[in-house]
Formats: structure tokens, C-alpha cells, sequence
């Protein structure tokens, strides 16, 4: 059992995601995990090059909570795995990957480490008939 504020942080994420919560699909390989409550986000990073050129890049970042990856070995967001979406007529598919040099693909959200912030790509639509 978490302390007050961890608990207080865990009813607002569950209380957000009831409103604003989407349903996604997390696949590592021919293994799916089907999400219904994962809130959509982003995250800017600034890219220093070697040659000294800065950029900015943006990952779009799906936070979830970390038991729902319980059904996967080990139960964290690999690089290369892969969230589905489906938006309006298309799948829009992105894969998790850290969005440069330094950084990593997904963090922990909250000191409790029970919600995950997972760092993604846009890789690839599909139509849906």
C-alpha cells in the first residue's frame, strides 16, 4: 500500500483516464496487450549533434499504468515494440524508441513506479476497411 501521495497521484491518473483515456494495442512481437485507459501525451527533447547542431525533436508518449504490461517478459517497454491506435478510418502505428542520445525510451512517471511514460514514433498508417 502506497503512502497518501501516491495514492492521491494513482486516483488522478485513474480519474483522468476514465475522460480522456484511449484504447490501445501494445505489441511486442506477436504478443498484444490490449489497453483501455492510456492517456496520450508528448515530450520535447533538444538534440546536441557532434557537430555541435542543435534540434529539437518531440516523441509522442503514451502513459499507462505499469501493471499492464504484466503479461510481457521482461513487464517494460522495449525499444522496437509497437502501439496501435486507431484514430477515425486509420491505424496509426508507432514504436517505442528514445527520442536521442542520452535519453531513454520510457521512464517512470511517479516515485511509486507504478505508471510508465513510454517515448514513441510515428512509423506507420493504415487504412481500415
Amino acid at each position: 500500500m502506497g503512502n497518501l501521495i501516491d495514492n492521491a497521484i494513482a486516483a488522478a491518473h485513474a480519474s483522468l483516464a476514465s475522460v480522456a483515456g484511449r484504447v490501445i494495442t501494445y505489441r511486442r512481437g506477436s504478443t498484444t496487450v490490449s489497453i483501455e485507459d492510456a492517456l496520450i501525451g508528448e515530450s520535447r527533447f533538444e538534440v546536441v549533434e557532434a557537430s555541435g547542431f542543435h534540434s529539437e525533436t518531440v516523441s509522442r508518449d503514451y502513459l499507462i499504468p505499469a501493471a499492464e504490461l504484466a503479461g510481457l517478459a521482461p513487464a517494460e517497454p522495449r525499444e522496437g515494440d509497437q502501439i496501435e491506435e486507431q484514430v477515425g478510418g486509420e491505424r496509426r502505428v508507432y514504436e517505442v524508441m528514445r527520442p536521442g542520445p542520452g535519453q531513454t525510451a520510457w521512464r517512470y512517471r511517479d516515485a511509486a513506479r507504478a505508471q510508465l511514460r513510454i517515448h514513441t514514433k510515428h512509423v506507420q498508417t493504415v487504412e481500415v476497411e
